[in-house]
């Protein structure tokens, strides 16, 4: 929530133990998906910014850094 009162429009959390990354997309009142993330856990997923619309990366590309 605090977060969102700030403005933030998209976050991204990174667990590289579990190397999992959780994706969090606002709109105008509440989360998208029922406030629920898009949690990507496959090597071959690909992130998609809305907020950078040119930008993906694996996560093969995060965690192999």
């Amino acid at each position: 929530a605090a977060y969102q009162q700030a403005g933030v429009k998209e976050y991204w959390i990174v667990d590289p133990l579990k190397k999992i990354v959780s994706l969090y997309f606002f709109q105008v009142d509440a989360f998208l998906d029922s406030g629920l993330p898009i949690r990507l856990k496959e090597m071959t997923d690909i992130l998609h910014s809305k907020e950078l619309s040119e930008f993906e990366m694996t996560l093969e590309e995060i965690f192999n850094q």
